[in-house]
């Protein structure tokens, strides 16, 4: 824990009050905060823009959980083709905890190892033997919309939600780049589809090129709303921009976002969040890696970053960690 050892660490106990978003209906749901999950993915709330998550706390000492499993993984199943993920957590777990948990359960979706109970804390919840598991669906805007995992409470939810990309006749060997875009990792979808818009099979070229132009347009719609926050939202912006250069690269589209970058990447607002990001991005290294006795070290390392950094959004979040180990220690965990 070199990350830690280095910096100057606030006292844990002298922290101001604090106040976290707990994840309560119509809230909106806090996301993930640095870890890792069972399957060595990572996830955002923002990869399920558009979609349904149901989020899962589960207390892994509880036989009852277990043996309920083969009735959660019916659901899961239940809605295998329908614009919805399902995510657990595992407060107070190891990665190695979680892993354990799943094969020996056969748990049908990815865990959250909370070493450090910070999501646990950010949905204002305390899962032990007496609280043994919570559900939380988060809509399409990133909201909590239920507290269930039920086919009835979920296709409630999942009323007038649907899929952007698929079901609309593009040839089936692009399935796998179109769900990759409906669940918003644009990166690799994009770098996917790029050269099979020249591949020699003229139907599929031509299936991979009417997707390539639908994803443009939705490209187009990004550089118009950074035009219009530009000023007033500068990272914002500088987000939506980037996001157009990247995935465009070479297309008149990301020409048209050059000089806009260009003058944000001398602006302010702009540096001071990249580098905010990137001191932030340690966290996903050691969080993992830290035991309960260094949640201070985490806390004060996040205290530094809101130090320097001040106003930015990355600050915020480092802000709302830090409420959350607070929290955790106070319920005594």
């Amino acid at each position: 824990m070199r990350l830690f050892q280095s910096l100057a660490c606030a006292c844990l106990f002298l922290f101001p009050a604090f106040a976290l978003a707990a994840g309560n209906y119509g809230e909106p749901a806090p996301d993930f905060p640095p870890g890792v999950f069972s399957d060595g993915g990572h996830y955002n709330l923002s990869d399920f823009q558009g979609k349904l998550l149901v989020v899962f706390f589960f207390e892994s000492e509880c036989p009852k959980c277990k043996d309920l499993v083969p009735e959660w993984n019916k659901i899961v199943a239940h809605y295998k083709d329908k614009p919805i993920k399902f995510l657990a957590v595992g407060p107070h777990n190891t990665l190695a905890e979680v892993k354990a948990y799943v094969s020996e359960t056969k748990l049908a979706m990815p865990v959250f190892a909370d070493n450090l109970n910070i999501m646990e804390a950010m949905y204002g919840q305390n899962i032990s033997l007496q609280n043994v598991r919570q559900f939380r669906i988060v809509g399409p805007d990133g909201k909590v919309v239920g507290y269930e995992m039920s086919t009835a409470a979920i296709d409630k939810a999942l009323e007038g939600i649907s899929w952007k990309y698929k079901d609309q006749g593009y040839d089936p060997r692009l399935n796998g780049i179109i769900d990759a875009l409906e669940w918003n990792q644009y990166g690799p979808a994009m770098n996917a589809l790029r050269p099979v818009r020249k591949n020699q099979s003229k139907e599929l070229a031509e299936s991979a090129e009417k997707l390539y132009q639908a994803v443009k347009t939705e490209g187009q719609g990004w550089k118009d709303q950074a035009d219009k926050i530009v000023v007033d939202q500068p990272v914002e912006a500088f987000d939506l921009y980037s996001k157009v250069a990247n995935l465009f690269a070479g297309d008149d589209l990301a020409k048209s976002v050059a000089d806009p970058l260009k003058t944000l990447r001398t602006n302010k607002a702009v540096t001071d969040e990249l580098a905010a990001r990137d001191q932030y991005s340690q966290l996903y290294r050691a969080v993992p890696r830290a035991s309960l006795q260094q949640r201070e070290q985490v806390a004060g390392f996040c205290a530094i970053i809101q130090t320097q950094y001040a106003g930015t959004p990355t600050a915020e979040k480092a802000k709302a960690l830090e409420d959350a180990i607070a929290l955790s220690v106070v319920q005594g965990k």
